[in-house]
């Protein structure tokens, strides 16, 4: 991702050193303060986090590796849903695509934690996270486009709440594929 802006001055990043760094040192040292180079120091970080998370998760099951992706996937999905709505609500911006990139390395964060407690167990979950996933599919429900938006425009948000609204109740019945093998 660094790399992108300028392929040939790319300088090595090592995993250990991406994860000691962070997003900010990765910033300062090896991308720069662009909007570009925040996402890349962001994509940098979140890649070095997956691979130490699925390398210590292999060394106790492979299998677990491929349940931990389906929720990445999920929980992805369901963050990245906010950003694109807005986007659409607001009829363009680039920032919006900012947001998705420079979220991946807070999932991954999370995605290391939860790796710890994998596998879980079959349940109900926890009625907290529960109450709030189905909040936030009220209020993705809510959602609605200025009245004088044009008619194009207000389908375009309807099929993508329709779309999301979809990724946050897989996300809230806690079916990944996994759990159907």
């Amino acid at each position: 991702m660094a790399h992108a802006q300028n392929e040939e001055a790319a300088p090595p990043v090592p995993m250990a050193t991406a994860l000691k760094l962070g997003v900010e040192g990765l910033m300062e040292k090896h991308t720069d303060s662009s909007e570009a180079g925040q996402d890349a120091a962001a994509q940098l970080f979140a890649k070095a986090k997956q691979l130490e998370t699925e390398l210590a998760l292999a060394k106790r099951d492979v299998n677990l590796v491929f349940i931990l992706d389906e929720w990445r996937t999920m929980i992805s999905q369901c963050r990245g849903a906010p950003p694109v709505l807005e986007s659409i609500r607001m009829e363009g911006g680039t920032m919006y695509g900012h947001a998705v990139a420079r979220d991946a390395a807070q999932v991954e964060i999370f995605l290391a934690a939860m790796a710890k407690r994998l596998p879980l167990a079959a349940g109900e979950g926890d009625k907290a996270s529960n109450t709030a996933l189905q909040k936030a599919i009220a209020e993705l429900k809510g959602l609605k486009m200025e009245p004088d938006a044009d008619a194009a425009t207000k389908k375009t948000l309807a099929e993508e709440i329709e779309r999301q609204v979809e990724n946050w109740n897989m996300l809230a019945g806690r079916r990944p594929r996994h759990l159907s093998w």
